[in-house]
């Protein structure tokens, strides 16, 4: 019944549909519909937009279409439907509440652009690709030699940290990896390869969202149609994005679940495990779980031998100076100087990968902060961006350094200029 703009609507039935969108379960609500009152003739590519916008901002804010419809007021089954291109053009009065509940603005819903030059977002980009596909899609059709080609270039460009790049190059080519995957073993392979070096680049692009939707969408390819090699992978990537977000708990149950597996895997990829579970049980409190990283380490050290035999399927140079270089930054992030003064000696900077090599000037970067010297910290930083710019620009631990450089270079101007204050 409609009243004053108002259309009131019963609970949601059992038996209705609901939509699924990447790592994000659609919830129950009862509550107020506001009518949309649109012009029929409107374009429905427009409206498709604005629905994309909405769920692309839901998603971004972790925030389910029961706890949107919660803090907007606009019922689930509403937004459900403006997200998936199914109602006509909402009224300013939904879009306002819902801009509200975002914490947006209109016009960021609407696609109204503010003056300037906009600035293109590789991995918006990205996630926009992401819900707009599924492993279940058709076409458009590459050939398999183009296809081939475009996940070998993403790989190499992530392995040169350039990481913005493989941002584009994926959402370019996904929707051709969606279409060809179930097609062979080697489609899924090529679709789990390109989500996960996009997971990478966009963790350490500084968007963890992104990252964790990417990972979720390589595990759902490698479980259905990939082997133990690549469900290794999807797990490890879902483990780090964690990791990366501040959930060490959700990492540790991942990584570890992942080890417990059916299926043989790699001992390369079953070390990298580890490794990821030793970096989460650091970060968690209580004695046990932090006792338990130790015995991550040892497990992945043990693993050294077997994995000289291994084919590395996702580049993530899983050997004897890795580990160290993860027992190193496993033992800042603990605040352990010695250990970290200890471990580094066993590093060979020369036989790590250029990224290894930048988290390398940056972990030294921070144990000299922890030692005091702003200077030597200073150059380490220098030359890892010299090595990888975009890895120093968006990697949260060089971020800090950084950070804490320049919080002590402004402390240190302030204090002189605070003497020569005192001595005029």
């Amino acid at each position: 019944m409609m009243r004053h703009g108002i259309t009131h609507v019963g609970t949601t039935r059992p038996g209705d549909r609901r939509t699924r969108c990447p790592s994000v379960m659609a919830g129950r609500v009862a509550s107020l519909d506001i009518a949309t009152v649109g012009e029929p003739s409107a374009s429905h590519a427009r409206i498709r937009e604005i629905g994309l916008r909405i769920r692309r901002l839901r998603v971004e804010r972790r925030l389910t279409l029961q706890r949107l419809a919660e803090r907007s007021g606009v019922a689930a089954s509403t937004i459900s439907r403006l997200e998936n291109g199914r109602r006509r053009t909402p009224t300013v009065a939904v879009i306002e509440r819902l801009a509200a509940a975002l914490d947006c603005s209109p016009s960021d819903i609407m696609g109204v652009e503010p003056p300037g030059e906009a600035v293109r977002d590789p991995a918006g980009d990205l996630l926009s690709t992401l819900i707009m596909t599924s492993v279940d899609d058709t076409g458009p059709i590459m050939r398999a030699r183009d296809l081939r080609s475009g996940v070998a270039q993403i790989r190499r460009l992530r392995q040169r940290c350039l990481y913005r790049e493989v941002l584009v190059a994926a959402t370019e080519i996904l929707p051709a990896a969606h279409a060809a995957f179930g097609g062979s073993h080697a489609a899924a392979g090529q679709l789990v390869s390109v989500c996960f070096d996009a997971s990478i680049a966009a963790r350490i692009a500084g968007d963890t969202a992104v990252a964790w939707i990417c990972a979720e969408r390589a595990q759902e390819a490698a479980d259905r149609d990939g082997g133990a090699a690549l469900r290794q992978g999807a797990t490890f990537a879902r483990a780090f994005a964690a990791l990366a977000d501040g959930a060490a708990d959700r990492a540790l149950k991942i990584a570890e679940g992942g080890l417990v597996r059916k299926g043989v895997g790699t001992a390369s990829g079953a070390g990298m495990l580890h490794l990821v579970a030793a970096a989460a049980t650091a970060r968690l409190r209580g004695s046990v779980a932090r006792g338990r990283y130790g015995a991550h380490l040892d497990a992945a050290r043990g693993l050294l031998p077997a994995a000289r035999e291994d084919t590395d399927v996702f580049a993530l140079g899983f050997a004897a100076p890795n580990v160290w270089l993860w027992a190193l930054n496993i033992a800042l992030d603990r605040g352990d100087v010695a250990e970290a003064d200890r471990v580094r000696a066993y590093i060979q900077a020369r036989d790590l990968p250029l990224a290894r090599k930048a988290s390398l000037q940056v972990g030294l970067a921070r144990l000299a902060l922890l030692k005091g010297d702003q200077r030597l910290a200073r150059s380490l930083m220098e030359r890892a961006a010299k090595l990888a710019p975009q890895y120093v620009a968006g990697h949260r631990a060089a971020r800090l350094v950084s950070l804490a450089l320049g919080a002590a270079g402004a402390a240190a101007a302030g204090a002189a200029a605070a003497g020569e204050v005192t001595g005029s």
